[in-house]
């Protein structure tokens, strides 16, 4: 999953596939160009993606929701 990551302006999760629940969000965000998430699952924790520096979008959820 981090081979498709590298240097990307965003990732966008659009499958609930175990293994992509829990990625390590550091790293996301070391090997992307620009970090920016979209969450089409709400799988990901947006407080902490947002606490490393992402731009999170969850698809379907406000901003207040977390």
């Amino acid at each position: 999953m981090y081979k498709a990551a590298e240097g990307a302006d965003a990732v966008v999760m659009v499958t609930e596939w175990h293994q992509f629940r829990r990625p390590s969000f550091e790293k996301l965000k070391r090997i992307m160009r620009t970090p920016v998430l979209f969450d089409g699952r709400n799988q990901w924790p947006p407080a902490e993606a947002e606490e490393l520096g992402f731009s999170y979008y969850g698809i379907g959820r406000g901003k207040l929701e977390y």
